[in-house]
C-alpha cells in the first residue's frame, strides 16, 4: 500500500512540473506596432527567422522583434499572416540565374586592378579606350594629369593664369582660370556611379574650352593644343579631329552656335554644345565590357560545340572498308561452307612476316574469289 502511494506521489509531482512548463511556454502578443513573440524565459526574438513550436510555421522577426509580413527575406515570401511560403519553381530558377550572373561579374578589386592597368596603358596610347565608367575615368585621370601639368609649365610665366585641381568623392575637376576673365579650360570626372544618388550624372566626363578667355597668340596656341589632346584622350583620334576642326572653324565673336551628338572611336556616346565661343563635350560610357562580351561569346561557342559533338562524331564515322589480305577468300569459303578454306585463310593471316610474294598470292586468291 505504501509502495502504491509513493508511485502516485511521483506521478502527481511529474504532472505538476509539466503543468508548470506549459504555463510558462512562449506565446504571441500584440501591440500597436504589430505581433511579437515572448519566449518562455520572457525575452523576445530579434532580427532572425523563428519557428513557432505550436504549429511549426516559420516567421521572420524584424530588428525590433516584430513579425514581418508581406515581404521577402532571403528569397522567401512571408505572407500577410507572417508565415513563410515556399519558393516556386520559377522563383528558384530566377534566383539561380541571378546567382550565375553575379558570379560571372568581376569583383570590385579585379575591376580596380583592371582600371589601373588601363590607366598605365593609356599613358602610352594617349587615348582612353575604356567603355566602362571605372576604366574610362581611370584612363582619363592619368591623361589629364599629364596634359594639365604640361600646359601649366608652358604658361607659368603668366601669373594671371592659374591652374587648380579639386577632388572629393563626387568629382575631380582640373581647370585653368584667368584672373578677371573666367575659366579657359576645365575637365571634370563625375565619380558618382549610383543613379539613385541625387548628385549622380550620367556622363563620366565633361570637358569645356572657352576660346574667348585667352588672347595672347602664344597662349592661345598652348590652350588649343591642350584642348586637342584632351579631345583625343576622350574621343579617340578620328572623332576628336572632326570635333576639334568644327569647333575651331568658328570665328571668335562670330556668334556661331551648334549642337552635335555622336559616338567616340571606342563606342562611348558624346554630346557637343558650342555657344558663345565655348565648346562643351559630355561623354557617357556605353558600359559594355568587351572582355566580358568575349568571354560570354566563347562560353556560348563552347556549349554549342559540346552539344553538337555527338552528331559530329556520328557523321564522321568511316564509310569505307579496309580490304585485308584473304578477306575475299574468307567470305567465299564462308558462303560455300568450306571450313578447310577458312582454316587456310586463318593460317595465312597469322603469318606476320609474309613477304611480297605471299601478299601477291593472297591478292590473287581474293581476285579469283
Amino acid at each position: 500500500m505504501k509502495r502504491n502511494t509513493l508511485c502516485l506521489s511521483v506521478l502527481a509531482a511529474a504532472f505538476t512540473l509539466t503543468a508548470g512548463f506549459t504555463a510558462f511556454a512562449g506565446q504571441w502578443e500584440q501591440d500597436s506596432n504589430g505581433w511579437y513573440y515572448v519566449q518562455d524565459n520572457g525575452t523576445l526574438i530579434y532580427g532572425r527567422a523563428f519557428t513557432d513550436p505550436a504549429d511549426g510555421s516559420e516567421y521572420f522577426m524584424d530588428p525590433d522583434g516584430y513579425m514581418m509580413t508581406e515581404t521577402r527575406v532571403n528569397g522567401f515570401w512571408y505572407g500577410s499572416d507572417g508565415r513563410r511560403q515556399e519558393k516556386t519553381e520559377a522563383e528558384i530558377a530566377a534566383e539561380a540565374a541571378r546567382e550565375q550572373r553575379l558570379a560571372s561579374r568581376p569583383s570590385p578589386s579585379k575591376e580596380q586592378a583592371a582600371a589601373k592597368q588601363a590607366a598605365q596603358a593609356a599613358k602610352t596610347s594617349k587615348i582612353a579606350a575604356g567603355t566602362t565608367r571605372l576604366a574610362y575615368q581611370a584612363e582619363m585621370k592619368a591623361l589629364m594629369d599629364a596634359i594639365f601639368i604640361d600646359t601649366r609649365s608652358k604658361v607659368k610665366n603668366n601669373t594671371a593664369i592659374k591652374g587648380s585641381t579639386t577632388e572629393d568623392n563626387i568629382e575631380v575637376i582640373y581647370r585653368f582660370n584667368v584672373d578677371g576673365r573666367g575659366t579657359a579650360l576645365s575637365c571634370s570626372l563625375w565619380k558618382m556611379s549610383n543613379p539613385e544618388n541625387s548628385r549622380y550624372k550620367p556622363e563620366a566626363l565633361e570637358l569645356s574650352y572657352n576660346r574667348d578667355i585667352v588672347s595672347d597668340a602664344s597662349e592661345v596656341s598652348v590652350f588649343n593644343n591642350a584642348f586637342s589632346r584632351l579631345l583625343t584622350a576622350a574621343l579617340g583620334e578620328n572623332k576628336s579631329k572632326a570635333v576639334y576642326d568644327r569647333c575651331l572653324a568658328e570665328e571668335i565673336g562670330g556668334g556661331g552656335s551648334f549642337e552635335e551628338t555622336g559616338v567616340s572611336d571606342t563606342g562611348n556616346s558624346y554630346e557637343l554644345t558650342y555657344r558663345n565661343n565655348m565648346a562643351t563635350i559630355k561623354i557617357t560610357c556605353s558600359e559594355i565590357d568587351p572582355n566580358a562580351a568575349a568571354e560570354e561569346e566563347a562560353t556560348l561557342e563552347t556549349a554549342a560545340a559540346e552539344e553538337a559533338a555527338p552528331e559530329t562524331a556520328a557523321e564522321q564515322q568511316p564509310t569505307t572498308s579496309v580490304i585485308v589480305a584473304g578477306q575475299g577468300a574468307l567470305a567465299a569459303a564462308s558462303e560455300a561452307g568450306d571450313s578447310a578454306a577458312s582454316e587456310t585463310v586463318d593460317n595465312n593471316s597469322e603469318a606476320d612476316g609474309s613477304n611480297e610474294t605471299e601478299a601477291g598470292t593472297s591478292s590473287e586468291t581474293e581476285a579469283a574469289a
